[in-house]
């Protein structure tokens, strides 16, 4: 009976197929630490950067619902103004 060697078997493909943020552009090579590093800072950079503008985004619209319930709620126009510029 043939011995199955384990870093070839089924196993063995499906997590080198796997990709890995750490490995260069040549197979099997792994990039180094500092490269390694800058790739990881510039994700994580444009997931915040982009998590701000979703922020950004979602407040002004936030921002024109509240206006417009605000006025169907009988606020006088001083009382809406005075809640927009309210932080709460």
């Amino acid at each position: 009976m043939p011995v199955r060697n384990a870093a070839t078997g089924p196993a063995a493909r499906r997590i080198s197929a796997t990709p890995n943020r750490t490995t260069s552009p040549i197979i099997g090579a792994e990039l180094p630490a500092h490269e390694t590093i800058t790739a990881e800072q510039d994700l994580w950079g444009s997931i915040a950067q982009l998590a701000a503008e979703y922020d950004t985004i979602a407040q002004a619209a936030q921002h024109d619902r509240r206006a417009t319930l605000l006025q169907a709620s009988g606020l006088t126009p001083e009382q809406i103004e005075d809640v927009l510029a309210s932080d709460a």
